[in-house]
């Protein structure tokens, strides 16, 4: 898992980024990330991290990746990133509240992924995408299901 309190996980090239990109990394997701991870586990004893250091990604990568390079992680406006905790399964619920309550993200798309591992055994994960785009200056929770998106509920904010 990487950590939400080291920049490093927020570039999935590893490469680095460039300063205005860091800057964008810091306030509108990190600084949130380290808050919310350090009250979640001063109250429910787990941490929150960055997916598979699924932050930013150049348009390069994405094109690599046979990807249109339209992604919100590209930062083309203020990014997106990709965030789990530990036991997602059991404690994706109090990490998508603590998102809601305490980012200014306007789209949380939730993730629950299963895998078989080269034992056979099947495990359980996922994440939740938070990102900036919107239509009307609204903001929703999404539920995912076999990569398409839909509007499970708006949220509200005051």
């Amino acid at each position: 898992m990487h950590s939400v309190h080291d920049i490093a996980s927020y570039d999935i090239t590893g490469k680095g980024f460039d300063k205005k990109i860091e800057q964008i990394v810091r306030v509108c997701h990190m600084n949130y990330l380290i808050y919310i991870d350090r009250l979640i586990y001063k109250k429910f004893d787990f941490h929150v991290y960055v997916s598979l250091k699924s932050s930013w990604r150049p348009k390069w990568w994405e094109k690599l990746k046979k990807r249109s390079g339209y992604s919100p992680h590209t930062y083309g406006y203020l990014g997106a990133t990709d965030i789990t905790c530990d036991d997602y399964p059991e404690n994706w619920e109090i990490l998508l509240e603590y998102l809601i309550k305490h980012t200014d993200y306007t789209r949380l798309a939730v993730y629950h992924t299963k895998w078989v591992d080269k034992n056979g055994k099947e495990h359980q994960g996922g994440f939740i995408h938070g990102d900036y785009q919107n239509e009307c200056n609204d903001a929703y929770v999404y539920k995912v299901v076999g990569g398409t998106w839909y509007r499970d509920y708006q949220i509200e904010r005051r």
